[in-house]
């Protein structure tokens, strides 16, 4: 009802309206959020780059229909909408990753691959995290039951730092592979192990240096310092 993002719908064409999440996936998350469920990944939904805003408006209209009051216009004054000087609604595009949800249970999914977390980004989700669960534990709304959580999703050697935020993380596994194309597996392989695993088209200069205007262009590789430093030690060696 609030997802108006078209990489969404292009998803959901393009694998299938009914495409469950992957078993081992939900059996990693619900254990690291502290659930038990006996939900398969086929009655589970999901979305990405879910805006924190519709899941505000979605906890709103689920707890106006199981009042019995339907959908709801009516305008909510700012006491009853704010927790700790953040508001439930912000009108910003501010989003989740993932968003998984079944029952009375909405997961919040915050990831990071190749970069790195930013501190101030995810500070900022986390109070909006709280915000949505002060918001719903509103007795006006009767959805006392519901739970929300929230987790964190990286490569092992990126975790987030500080570890106060207390949230549950998962290893994120980056495969960073072309495909099948078999001709060129050989030399593919023995590039990624000097150069990392992702690439970039880079714009340079004629000597080969970075620069936006340099009129020419090459095939760089993404990979962070450390992956960069243990392949320079290995080259050595």
């Amino acid at each position: 009802m609030f997802n108006r993002k078209e990489r969404y719908w292009l998803l959901k064409n393009a694998l299938g309206y009914n495409l469950p999440i992957d078993e081992n996936f939900h059996k990693k998350v619900l254990s690291a959020v502290g659930l038990r469920s006996d939900k398969k990944p086929n009655d589970v939904w999901w979305a990405i780059d879910y805006h924190f805003d519709w899941i505000a408006g979605a906890i709103r209209l689920y707890g106006s229909i199981r009042s019995g009051d339907g959908v709801s216009h009516s305008i909510d004054k700012p006491e009853s909408i704010a927790h700790a000087n953040n508001k439930v609604v912000t009108g910003t595009q501010q989003d989740v990753d993932l968003i998984l949800a079944f029952d009375e249970t909405i997961i919040l999914i915050e990831a990071k691959g190749v970069t790195g977390w930013n501190k101030k980004q995810l500070k900022n989700k986390i109070e909006r995290f709280e915000t949505l669960k002060y918001f719903a534990s509103q007795k006006k709304y009767g959805l006392s039951k519901l739970e929300i959580k929230m987790l964190l999703i990286s490569p092992g050697a990126r975790l987030p730092k500080p570890s106060c935020y207390d949230l549950p993380h998962i290893e994120l596994k980056l495969n960073g592979e072309i495909g099948s194309i078999s001709v060129l597996t050989n030399k593919w392989d023995k590039w990624k192990k000097k150069r990392g695993k992702f690439l970039k088209s880079t714009l340079v200069n004629e000597y080969g240096s970075k620069k936006i205007d340099g009129g020419y262009w090459l095939i760089d590789s993404t990979f962070d310092t450390v992956a960069r430093t243990k392949a320079k030690h290995q080259s050595d060696d």
